[in-house]
């Protein structure tokens, strides 16, 4: 019987695939995999992962793998529970460990991403959510210059991560609109279906109701905004402020709305400058 869910029996497949915990971890992963939709037979899934997915994704893919059987072992043998996001945490650090490492200033520049002149301001946000339905967003507003403006958190209530995701890029558009942010702006998020949606109207892999509900209201909204705002994917470890808000909203249960804070920004440490992935 599976320790950790003592649902099923605890097979190889079960285990990094099929247990709630390990199901939703591979949904919030950068990958969004919706693993009911694999085979259960070991071969025939690696053979289908490594026919779509690039080199360096299927690293991704192994390391998950690896993460989640690590945090089976500390829930059994140290009485450890973690939730989806601390796996991946962990699992972040560890794929960008060799890239970070093996960096010289040639590779960093081909890592990053140059802003457009026309661009007046940058958007970056995220979502944090959990087993039992609780969410957080996070959402930081920087200037031309790359200065962190207004930082935004809430504590949500979703359905599926998809859904806090497009939750957060809701409450984003929300703001841009209230603040009368400078405009064009780019919304950057490390959710690629969901910029697949905005990009090429690719639904296919929507299957929560209300997070296409809200999905497709964010679309309506950006088509009134005449090519103002544009939706991009920024790769989840350069995510790092949205990511930082949005957990402290989910696990501390706190709102936050403004310029950030001394306060806040020590205690989450947030960077108050984009340098690491933007070149404006």
């Amino acid at each position: 019987m599976c320790p950790r869910c003592a649902m099923e029996n605890e097979t190889e497949q079960h285990m990094l695939f099929v247990c709630p915990a390990s199901r939703a971890t591979w949904f919030i992963s950068p990958l969004a995999i919706r693993t009911e939709e694999l085979s259960l037979n070991m071969l025939e899934l690696l053979q289908d992962m490594s026919g779509v997915l690039s080199e360096m994704n299927m690293v991704l893919f192994y390391n998950i793998m690896w993460t989640i059987w690590k945090s089976r072992n500390r829930f059994i043998f140290e009485g450890k529970e973690e939730n989806p996001n601390s796996i991946l945490a962990e699992d972040t650090a560890i794929t960008m460990t060799p890239v970070l490492n093996g960096a010289n200033v040639k590779n960093m520049k081909a890592e990053c991403t140059m802003v457009p002149s026309q661009v007046r301001a940058v958007c970056m946000v995220d979502a944090s959510w959990d087993v039992m339905g609780r969410g957080g967003i996070g959402i930081a507003i920087y200037c031309r210059q790359g200065l962190l403006q207004h930082a935004y958190c809430k504590p949500v209530t979703a359905s599926s991560p998809f859904h806090a995701e497009t939750l957060a890029l809701a409450m984003a558009l929300q703001l841009i609109t209230q603040m009368q942010t400078p405009m064009p702006i780019i919304i950057y998020t490390d959710c690629q279906f969901l910029v697949l949606f905005f990009t090429e109207n690719e639904d296919r892999h929507i299957h929560d109701w209300r997070a296409s509900k809200t999905a497709y209201q964010c679309k309506v909204t950006i088509e009134e905004m005449q090519g103002n705002v544009m939706v991009k994917y920024i790769p989840r470890f350069f995510n790092e402020v949205p990511h930082k808000l949005a957990n402290y909203a989910r696990t501390k249960g706190v709102y936050y709305q403004g310029l950030p804070s001394t306060q806040l920004m020590g205690e989450l440490d947030l960077c108050q400058r984009l340098t690491a992935f933007f070149i404006f």
